[in-house]
């Protein structure tokens, strides 16, 4: 009976562990595709600099179009 209740603190003990590594990895994840998201904003605001920088506007209707 010592054994069983042995096992089964260990085994207690193991979900645990397992539930809170499963939290932190899912943490992680969240994490990373905030990183992905930033990172793609951050490409978009740089594209729409460097559009705003160009000082040629055009001459024709087609051109500015």
């Amino acid at each position: 009976e010592q054994r069983l209740k042995a096992l089964d603190l260990a085994w207690a003990e193991l979900k645990r562990m397992a539930a809170t590594r499963g939290n932190k990895l899912a943490e992680s994840l969240t994490y990373q595709e905030f990183l992905a998201t930033v990172e793609e904003e951050e490409a978009w605001i740089s594209e729409k600099q460097q559009l705003l920088g160009v000082e040629d506007y055009g001459d024709t209707m087609a051109a500015v179009q």
